[in-house]
């Protein structure tokens, strides 16, 4: 056992996710570049786990500023990430968090990649 395990019924649908996607904010930013590849520490209710991000889609900027896959202070985006190094037991609607220096990220996860 270990923390941020869950127990759940016989019944329940057993879901170990390792991709994910979510809708996120960027509230604050620094001089690090959000973009595929940046690897924050993602936390979930009790779940705390590096996480890749591997896709950057829809995004809305808060500049009329070109339309990279970079997002900065104020961007909107739908951002699918990658558990680094276990599964974890995770659903549609959870909240998540990336606080990280002083980069702070607040988001919805909306889908199940795989399982």
């Amino acid at each position: 056992l270990r923390k941020g395990n869950v127990l759940i019924s016989l019944n329940s649908e057993k879901l170990c996710v390792k991709d994910f996607e979510a809708n996120i904010t960027v509230l604050k930013t620094h001089s690090t570049t959000i973009k595929i590849g940046y690897e924050p520490i993602v936390h979930i209710s009790s779940i705390r786990q590096s996480a890749k991000i591997t896709n950057i889609e829809n995004k809305i900027s808060s500049k009329n500023t070109e339309n990279d896959s970079i997002l900065r202070t104020g961007d909107k985006a739908t951002v699918r990430f990658q558990f680094r190094y276990r599964s974890e037991y995770i659903k549609p609607g959870n909240k998540i968090l990336l606080a990280e220096g002083k980069v702070k990220i607040i988001g919805t996860i909306t889908k199940i990649v795989s399982i």
